[in-house]
Formats: structure tokens, C-alpha cells, sequence
């Protein structure tokens, strides 16, 4: 009886037995029959053994068919890699040049940033555990007030869960919270006097409680008798004192949540992740050249310019937002200059100017640069229309003309002016084709409308401002447009380039209302700090204010000349703007009062209030001259056209009422409920047209035809209240 070792054995057998006779060498061991392999080399060393379909194979010496060809060059089939995870572990093989077998097994996948989308991204073997959202700012569905406000803190089925992070509390005397400005029950109602009993609202002079404002994220309330909240990253309550008044003062040393600081270690935006997001992002402070210029200076490989002629690379900045800022500095080509021995065109050449001398030294002619207001005549000279003029050039010492100086071009038409702006040949007919609303939506807060197609033109969002939107109004011109916002911000824009042109957070309480004269130089703003602020439209400069009013002014209107102010506060306050001191009061409503509007010739002032009533004041007699009510609810807003011959009212009871003026008068003219609107929280009257727009709290702006009292168009781009409408002269 015998036992048969296996083949495998015997050839370890034989490889020992023969190991000391051969020479020294580093060799690569060969495999084993049916161990895995790629080429023939990795089996054996001496033919006997070839790799034949991924495997080492026994072969006869010089067998043609041993290890022939299994597989076409470059053909492809799926695989799976051991030990990876979700899509990660599918892949693809290849077919090797030999045709002997295929090469490894490369993923078809690679590890991303999970997303919520139904896939395991970070192939981690978890679908959606995390997602590049998370924890950022969203908005909850059929809630109201501060209760909107949420963040996304799950993924399901592929679609973000949006978490409230504000839950409503009690609101009114009880909760010691009325006059704070915040709807802290997010019924809708901001310290209302029925909604929330806040009409006797007491606290004990002197008291103090933690506090954190409604409208900014990072700390979340977590019980309302005494206020308790819970914040994260570097986000900290502030602390309120209860005034002599015996009403809570504003919200101060809270610390709210703000762009994430790359590389501080530290969770700046308090979402919960320190120093997320910062791909792509520089570092405060640190420079780098650069140069906008088509031509004049080179990039080279280390990110420095070479430059020729007078042109010179700039600086850019990382500014605190950690983007690159603009490029300061820098010097790009301009027209050749003859003779300054410079290469003023940086095109490597000196005083190469192409001129054949067209004109004689001090020379000067008539001209125009504009395409449409002036016409040239044969002898030279222009006729013009409107308030375009010719200008003058002067041929200057290298014998060619200079720039035309002094043309006045046509510019956008100016409505009530009596001028032709835009030089057509007709007076104020602007072709109004602009509107802007302002919401309490967090996503889309200031839209600006293309009337023409009813689409958004573009979102005004580079701003500190925060949801609510509570005024917005253009001067004038149409140039600058000033908005109001929950968070204490006073904003001026250039909306052509949607860019801001400066704001101030000089209020300590919402902001609810704005004023620009017809002047265009001066804005007022009332809050509910009990203060009204004036300012220079043009550049923010302060003014002056009004302080320590007797109630919220909810409302506030400027004279033409901003001589006069009114105020609202539960009466109607007339100042003298110079001196901020009060020159008469009006008293006529119950209860607040919520809209302002002087009649352009600033004879005659218009109100409107929580009992519903309309009056219309005689400003010579500061004597009412008329009571109107055609409203059931609260009077929420109202507005003359420039020429003051019509005015419309808007009102919680969901219509509108239009109204003519003629010789200290008004009459009523019709009323319209747009369908579905519900309250109506803003107007706006048409610059030319007998036609105004209103923002709802259904989310739309709509516009209203005065003669037919029908919509004409409804735009839809709010997922909130539309607090401010304006159209833009």
C-alpha cells in the first residue's frame, strides 16, 4: 500500500533537490498551476508553465496551442472589486495586447461628496447618511413668520427634509414679548393688538433675558417662559433689558451666524461643520497679480505678467467673503499718443501714430457722439431735440481732434419732469418696464420684474438685508433703489448693475417704512425702534433723526422738497425736517396707522389705518377733509400717481380701491379683489398709466387695469408674502 502525493508536491520536491546546484541569482518565484496571473511571465520562467485564461497552466514544451490567444485586444466586460463599496465596486476589465486574458478590475466609479439623491456617492455602503446641503438655511412649507425659517437635516428618498429651527411660542402680555417685533406665535401677526392681546404689555423695568433675533440663523429657542435657546459653532445668544417704559428693548450682543472663515478652525456660518466649503475659496488677506487687459502684458507659468509699453499687471485681493476681489492698479493699453516717446498702445512700438495731420493746432469744431438727438447739418453744425446738445472738440498739438467735451446724450426718460430726456421728440412718455417687489421670502427677497415678458430680470441677494422686505422705493430717476428690511437694514441699490451702493444698520429694530422726496436727495426711514432716520440718498450721510416717538411709527412720507415729514404712530406727527422738531398733529384714526402719502403738491396728505378708514388731511388747515370707508379691514397701503390725480388704496380685506383727486377732493372710482390674493400688503401706482400693481400674501405681484378693474398680469416668483411693490420711473 503506497500513498500518491499530489503533482504540486513533487515539483516543490524537485525545486528544493535541485536549488543548491544552481547559480546565485534574485529571481521572481514562478506560480503554481491554476494560481491567478495576467502574463506568461508571471508563472515560470521556462515556458512550462504559461498564463491561459488568468490562470498558470501546465504546457508541453513548444505547444503552439498552449496558452493561445482567449480574449480580443481592448475588449471589455464588467467586473466587481473585492472590499469596495456602492458603485465603487463595479468596473470594467480589458482585454490585454497578447489576447491571453484581461487586466485587473478598474472601478467605473470614484468617490464623491455624497449628495441627496437616492445613491451611495462616497461608496461608503450608505445611501444619503450625509449630504453637501445639510444643515443649511431652507424654507418650511405652510408655516408663517419666523416659524418659515428651518434647515435641511435629513435626506429621504432622494429628497431633502427640511427641519423648522424657530417653533412658535406664546405671543402677547403674557409672554412679555410684545413691541419686540417678532411673530413669535407665526399665526401671521407681528405684536398685533387683537391677534395677540398686545396692547398692555408690561415688563419690570430693569429685568434682562437672553434673546436671539428671529430673522438670522445659528441659535435655535428651545422654550419661551424665559427664553431658552440652543446655538451652535460660534453663534451666541444676546441679552434684551426691559426699559422704563416697561417694554423690552432691542436684542443686543447676540452673535449670529456668518460666512464660513476657511482654515480658523472654527464653525463661523454654525451650521455644525468647521471650515465646510472652503474648495475653491482663498485666504483673507493674501494677493495675487492680475491683469484684465486683452492685450499689453503676458501671463506666464508662475502667475506673474510680462508687460510692454506703459502697460502694467495690478493686484487682486481676497476679500472677507474669501473671493478674489477686482484688480486694482493696473495699467491697460489706450490710444497712441504722439509725441510722448511712450507706447501708449503696448504694442512694443513708440509714437507710432497713424495721423496725417487732419486739423490745425487750437482748432475747434461741433460734435456729437450720440446715435440718436442731434443730427449733423453740411455746414457742420448739429440740430438738436429734447435736452441733447452738440459739444466742442479741439485739435490738440499732435494734430488730431480731441475727445468731444460738453454733449449731452440722450439718458433715460425722466416722468413728471416736463423735459424730453431721451430726446425723441415727446415730453415724459416713459415706457415703464420695470417693477420690484420685496417678500419675506429667504430665497428670492428682492426680484426685479421685465414688465415686457412678466419674467424676472434678475434677484437683488448681495446685501446683509434679511427677510421681510418691508418698503422699497426708487428716486426719481429710476437710478437708485432703496429697500427696508426685517433685520434693521437700510439698503441703496444700483439695480442695473445689482450692485449696493451703501447701507446701514443705524436702526436697533425692524425697519418698517421708507420716504424719498421729489428730489431725489433725501430718504426717511421708520422703525420699530421708535426712531426716524434721514439720510442722503446718494451716499448714506446721516441727517439727523427723530427719537423717543410715543409709539411704532409703522408709516413715513416726505413732502416735494423734504421740508416736511410726516410720522405714524397711533396720530399723525407733522416735522420740520431741518430743525427734526414737531409743527402740528393730526388725529383722526383708531388704532395704528400703517400708510403715509403726500399729494405731489404737498397741499394735501393722505392716511390710512386699522379701523379701515382712508382721510384725506388739508395741509393748510391741518383739518381733515374727507373720511372714507370702503374697506372692512386694515388699510395696509397707498399711493398717488406723479401727477396726484389718482390715487389706490390697498387692504387686508383683500381689494383694492382707486380714487380721484381734483380740487382738494377725492371721489371714489371702483373697487377690485383680484382673485385669491388674500390680504394685500403693498401698491404702487403706474408712473403714466392708469394702472397699479399689488403684493399679496398668496406670494404674487398683480397688476390692475384702473378703467376695467381687471388683472392684467400676475407674476409668480415669491414663496412668501409680497411685502413691497414699486414701479421703477
Amino acid at each position: 500500500m503506497y500513498f500518491r502525493l499530489p503533482a504540486r508536491v513533487y515539483v516543490i520536491l524537485f525545486a528544493l533537490s535541485i536549488g543548491p546546484l544552481l547559480p546565485s541569482c534574485v529571481c521572481v518565484a514562478p506560480k503554481f498551476p491554476d494560481t491567478p496571473c495576467f502574463s506568461d511571465s508571471e508563472c515560470s520562467l521556462n515556458g512550462t508553465i504559461r498564463c491561459v485564461n488568468g490562470k498558470c497552466e501546465t504546457c508541453a514544451p513548444n505547444d503552439p496551442n498552449c496558452g493561445a490567444q482567449t480574449c480580443i485586444p481592448g475588449e471589455t466586460r464588467g467586473c466587481t472589486i473585492p472590499g469596495a463599496l456602492g458603485p465603487c465596486r463595479l468596473g470594467l476589465q480589458s482585454c490585454l495586447s497578447t489576447g491571453t486574458g484581461f487586466s485587473s478590475c478598474v472601478s467605473n466609479s470614484s468617490s464623491q461628496d455624497e449628495i441627496c439623491n437616492g445613491r451611495d456617492d462616497d461608496c461608503d455602503g450608505q445611501v444619503d447618511e450625509t449630504f453637501t446641503e445639510k444643515f443649511s438655511v431652507c424654507v418650511v412649507e405652510n408655516q408663517l413668520g419666523p416659524c418659515r425659517r428651518g434647515e435641511f437635516t435629513a435626506c429621504q428618498n432622494g429628497v431633502k427634509v427640511c427641519t423648522p429651527n424657530t417653533f412658535p411660542s406664546t405671543e402677547g402680555p403674557g409672554a412679555s414679548n410684545c413691541q419686540d417685533g417678532i411673530d413669535n406665535d407665526c399665526d401671521g401677526a407681528i405684536d398685533d393688538p387683537v391677534e395677540d392681546g398686545c396692547l398692555n404689555n408690561k415688563c419690570t423695568t430693569g429685568a434682562t433675558q437672553q434673546c436671539f433675533p428671529s430673522t438670522e440663523s445659528g441659535c435655535t429657542q428651545t422654550s419661551a417662559d424665559p427664553p431658552q435657546f440652543s446655538c451652535r459653532g460660534t453663534c451666541r445668544t444676546g441679552t434684551r433689558v426691559c426699559g422704563s417704559s416697561g417694554t423690552w428693548g432691542p436684542c443686543t450682543g447676540a452673535v449670529a451666524a456668518t460666512a464660513e472663515v476657511c482654515k480658523n478652525q472654527l464653525d463661523d456660518n454654525c451650521n455644525g461643520q468647521v471650515d465646510d466649503n472652503c474648495d475653491n475659496k482663498c485666504t483673507v488677506g493674501s494677493t495675487r497679480p492680475c491683469y484684465t487687459g486683452g492685450a499689453g502684458c503676458t501671463k506666464e507659468a508662475d502667475g506673474t505678467y510680462t508687460c510692454v509699453g506703459i502697460c502694467q499687471s495690478g493686484q487682486q485681493v481676497c476679500q472677507a467673503n474669501q473671493q478674489w476681489g477686482s484688480c486694482e492698479n493696473e495699467v491697460l493699453p489706450q490710444k497712441e499718443f504722439c509725441p510722448d516717446k511712450k507706447d501708449n498702445d503696448c504694442n512694443g512700438q513708440v509714437d507710432d501714430c497713424q495721423t496725417t495731420g487732419d486739423c490745425k493746432a487750437g482748432e475747434t469744431r461741433a460734435c456729437y457722439n450720440g446715435n440718436a438727438g442731434c443730427k449733423q447739418a453740411a455746414n457742420g453744425s448739429y440740430t438738436c431735440v429734447g435736452a441733447c446738445k452738440a459739444g466742442t472738440q479741439t485739435c490738440t498739438a499732435a494734430l488730431t481732434w480731441s475727445a468731444c467735451q460738453g454733449a449731452a446724450l440722450p439718458s433715460k426718460e425722466i416722468c413728471p419732469d416736463s423735459i424730453d430726456n431721451d430726446c425723441n421728440g415727446a415730453v415724459d412718455d416713459c415706457q415703464v418696464s420695470e417693477l420690484v417687489s420685496g417678500s419675506w421670502d429667504i430665497n428670492n427677497p428682492l426680484i426685479v420684474w421685465n414688465l415686457q415678458t412678466s419674467a424676472v430680470s434678475k434677484q437683488l441677494t448681495n446685501s446683509k438685508q434679511q427677510p421681510p422686505i418691508y418698503a422699497a422705493r426708487f428716486d426719481p430717476t429710476g437710478k437708485l433703489l432703496a429697500t427696508a428690511s426685517d433685520n434693521n437694514y437700510v439698503t441703496v441699490w444700483n439695480p442695473d448693475a445689482g450692485t449696493v451702493v451703501w447701507e446701514k444698520a443705524d436702526h436697533t429694530a425692524s425697519v418698517f417704512a421708507l420716504a424719498i422726496d421729489a428730489t431725489g436727495k433725501t430718504l426717511a426711514s421708520c422703525s420699530a425702534d421708535k426712531t426716524v432716520r434721514f439720510w442722503a440718498l446718494a451716499n448714506g450721510q446721516s441727517q439727523g433723526q427723530i427719537s423717543g416717538l410715543a409709539g411704532i411709527p409703522y408709516a413715513v412720507a416726505l413732502d416735494a422738497g423734504a421740508t416736511q415729514a410726516a410720522v405714524a404712530t397711533g396720530t399723525i406727527t407733522l416735522y420740520d425736517v431741518a430743525t427734526k422738531k414737531s409743527v402740528a398733529t393730526l388725529s383722526g384714526h383708531t388704532g395704528d396707522i400703517f400708510a403715509l402719502a403726500y399729494h405731489p403738491t404737498a397741499k394735501f396728505l393722505v392716511s390710512g389705518g386699522k379701523d379701515g378708514k382712508v382721510i384725506l388731511w388739508d395741509l393748510t388747515t391741518n383739518k381733515s377733509a374727507g373720511v372714507f370707508t370702503k374697506h372692512t379691514k386694515s388699510i395696509t397701503a397707498l399711493d398717488f400717481n406723479p401727477k396726484g390725480t389718482g390715487l389706490v388704496v390697498g387692504s387686508a380685506d383683500g381689494t383694492l380701491s382707486f380714487w380721484s383727486f381734483a380740487s382738494g377732493k377725492l371721489t371714489f372710482v371702483s373697487q377690485v379683489t383680484p382673485t385669491g390674493a388674500g390680504p394685500i400688503y403693498s401698491v404702487s401706482y403706474h408712473p403714466t398709466k392708469a394702472e397699479a400693481a399689488c403684493g399679496t400674501y398668496n406670494k404674487n405681484v398683480y397688476i390692475v387695469d384702473v378703467a376695467t378693474g381687471k388683472v392684467t398680469k400676475t407674476l409668480t416668483g415669491h414663496n412668501d408674502v409680497v411685502s413691497a411693490v414699486t414701479y421703477r420711473p
